[in-house]
């Protein structure tokens, strides 16, 4: 119900929203010399591969894995290497601290705990917090299917799964394809191109 309440409002904000760009703009704005698209690229094939992955071994919630491939996921790989660490780690933290209110809260409490980590999501503003917090709602569901166990175990280890997964490859990646180096055509008439002149030092 809730998820049908959010997308009945988006709708109803952005319906009347001018769009000056048209579904064909996607694919003419395309091209694996930019940046942007080679990470468009890269972004999906290394979601829809975890997630491939999860499937065949027969695992549940693989978009759990899809989700912690996208967080990690960004255009530079040492950024990913530096936010695949927290992406495990406070994955553990909010497992630790969701187990800690499971066990403490009577059991008429329990479907409120997702809704804490809402609102800890909503007034957390570093993403290490945001991510102890998510926490709490994937749990949530997730425990009334599997029991409160395995679900850990599995929150943990898709998590786990999917950072270092992406982190390595990103970095098969970046190892067979290169980005792509900026070329300067040549001065003609030989007239020095104006950055050059720029950086010229005067003669004495």
């Amino acid at each position: 119900v809730g998820s049908e309440m959010c997308i009945r409002d988006s709708y109803k904000n952005q319906k009347n929203r001018p769009y000056r760009r048209t579904f064909l703009d996607l694919f003419r704005e395309f091209d694996l010399k930019s940046a942007r698209s080679r990470w468009y690229v890269k972004l999906t094939l290394i979601v829809s591969s975890a997630m491939l992955f999860m499937n065949l071994l027969g695992l549940p919630r693989a978009m759990w894995a899809g989700i912690a491939c996208m967080s990690v996921c960004l255009p530079f790989t040492k950024d990913c290497e530096q936010r695949a660490v927290p992406r495990g780690l406070y994955n553990i933290i909010g497992c630790a601290v969701f187990l800690v209110l499971y066990l403490l809260l009577p059991e008429n409490m329990y479907p409120y705990i997702g809704m804490i980590g809402g609102i800890g999501v909503g007034y957390s503003a570093s993403y290490p917090w945001q991510t102890v917090f998510n926490t709490f709602g994937a749990l949530s569901i997730a425990t009334t299917l599997f029991g409160l166990p395995y679900a850990l175990v599995l929150r943990i280890g898709t998590n786990i799964f999917g950072a270092a997964y992406t982190v390595l490859c990103n970095k098969l990646w970046a190892t067979f394809t290169p980005e792509p180096q900026p070329q300067f055509p040549p001065p003609q008439n030989n007239i020095l191109p104006l950055s050059c002149l720029l950086y010229t030092s005067p003669s004495p």
